[in-house]
């Protein structure tokens, strides 16, 4: 394991009750990782259902550094990070905003983002889930998309 190894674990709240349980379960998870040397640390950091993609964002790693990942490696967040316009009716207001997914996982090694799930890749979908299992049998391993 390389010393610097951590992951930054988005949810979203407020969730449904059973939402909720399938959050823990992933943070249980990570919190497993950490105990047994696979990670340095974890972070655990909560958004809302939807992002401005103008605002200051002060979360590491922050959206536009996750699309700058997307873009090296030639896959996508979309779905699970839904981009799309909206507008007021009452304020006549247009901006694009991102529906965030209920769970995401980064892995950082020091200050270099491996990895941002879910994420589509040419091989398909790669989940939160694939992340764990990941980290959990071979944790110098992922980094690839």
């Amino acid at each position: 394991m390389t010393a610097e190894r951590r992951v930054v674990v988005f949810l979203r709240s407020p969730v449904a009750s059973e939402t909720q349980k399938r959050q823990e379960t992933v943070l249980a998870r990570i919190e497993a990782l950490k105990e047994s040397g696979s990670i340095s640390d974890f972070a655990v950091r909560h958004w809302k259902r939807l992002a401005e993609l103008e605002a200051d964002d002060s979360v590491l790693p922050s959206l536009a550094e996750m699309d700058a990942w997307a873009a090296a490696r030639d896959v996508t967040l979309e779905p699970a990070f839904d981009r799309h316009e909206r507008s007021s009716g009452y304020t006549g207001r247009r901006d694009e905003v991102v529906t965030l997914p209920v769970v995401c996982v980064t892995v950082l090694d020091g200050d270099d983002l491996l990895g941002v799930y879910p994420h589509v890749c040419p091989k398909g979908c790669r989940t939160v889930a694939d992340c764990l299992d990941e980290l959990e049998s071979e944790p110098t391993a992922l980094g690839s998309a």
